[in-house]
């Protein structure tokens, strides 16, 4: 059960009609397992039947906040973080330093959009930032020392 969910419905709960807040929660991602369950909370029963299709969350929205409910969603999105860098520096390399520029603003502000909403993504960015000089360092070191 997701404590926001809950404090959502129950503050909310004398303002709107049922239906009016299960609509908000499913635009805001929540999961139908966890409206369902704080429905049970704060009215006691499931007066409403929230229907399954719309509660399917694209891959693509990048909007709203994801709620994370298998592992295979989270490597999903680091997996995409790590690997998106990669192809637009190499879709940057057509355009001499302005790409470079553009790339590397891109992808700031795609970790810093990212965090809050898919999280996942922006620790994959965040490793590509960290990793990629810690590796060529280490290469280099290795390189200059003989191995």
């Amino acid at each position: 059960m997701n404590q926001n969910v809950v404090d959502y419905l129950q503050e909310n709960k004398g303002k709107f009609s049922q239906e009016v807040l299960i609509s908000a929660l499913q635009k805001a991602n929540y999961s139908r397992l966890d409206i369902e369950a704080g429905i049970q909370v704060v009215y006691a029963e499931l007066a409403v039947p929230i229907p399954q299709s719309s509660m399917s969350s694209s891959f693509w929205n990048f909007k709203s906040k994801k709620i994370y409910t298998k592992a295979s969603e989270k490597f999903g999105d680091f997996f995409l973080g790590l690997v998106s860098p990669v192809v637009l520096w190499l879709i940057a390399l057509v355009i001499p330093i302005v790409g470079h520029l553009i790339w590397f603003g891109f992808a700031i502000f795609a970790a810093i959009y990212l965090f809050n909403r898919r999280r996942f993504i922006s620790y994959g960015l965040i490793l590509n930032f960290i990793g990629i000089p810690v590796f060529a360092g280490f290469t280099i070191l290795m390189l200059v020392n003989g191995f």
